[in-house]
């Protein structure tokens, strides 16, 4: 949950307005941690610890937003698939999450050049609730992109990418 940016969340959460909740999906052997984290912030009534949740279609269907500013993520299917759900996302950028080198910041997703930093977090979050026109256009974009990004596509891809890989290594003719 560090490694996933919470810490950070929990932060930006105390700067939004009181009516911002969050739920957090995921079981996590630092959910203690976190939850004693909320009550030092004083955010328990505003922070939902959701556990592993099976049916994720629900999660996303109750949200507004995904956030996500991981510190280290390799592509984040997380990200994809709550772009599946038409959900804006928030996301930590390419030198941190392996998905964010295909957005494109303010069209696909908002992009946070460093997830440590709690203010740029806040005001993205801040610019989805305050612009509804910049949320439709987003919620828009991310549907397109996850659309066109099926699973097997993916694998056609990286599997390319590799193949590349290895050739430029030379461990490969």
């Amino acid at each position: 949950m560090r490694k996933k940016g919470l810490p950070q969340v929990l932060q930006a959460l105390k700067l939004l307005p009181a009516t911002v909740v969050l739920a957090v999906a995921g079981a996590s052997k630092q959910i203690d941690a976190m939850r004693k984290l909320c009550a030092a912030q004083g955010l328990n009534d505003r922070v939902f610890f959701l556990g592993a949740v099976g049916a994720m279609e629900v999660a996303y269907a109750a949200a507004d937003c995904l956030v996500h500013p991981t510190l280290e993520d390799t592509y984040a299917m997380v990200v994809l698939e709550a772009m599946a759900f038409a959900l804006p996302v928030v996301v930590s950028g390419p030198a941190y999450c392996g998905i964010s080198s295909e957005l494109r910041d303010g069209v696909d997703a908002l992009l946070l050049q460093d997830p440590l930093d709690v203010g740029a977090l806040h005001r993205a979050v801040l610019r989805l609730l305050n612009d509804a026109q910049l949320c439709a256009d987003l919620a828009h974009q991310a549907l397109r992109f996850a659309s066109s990004r099926d699973a097997s596509t993916l694998a056609v891809q990286h599997r390319s990418l590799y193949l590349e890989q290895l050739k430029r290594r030379g461990t490969l003719s």
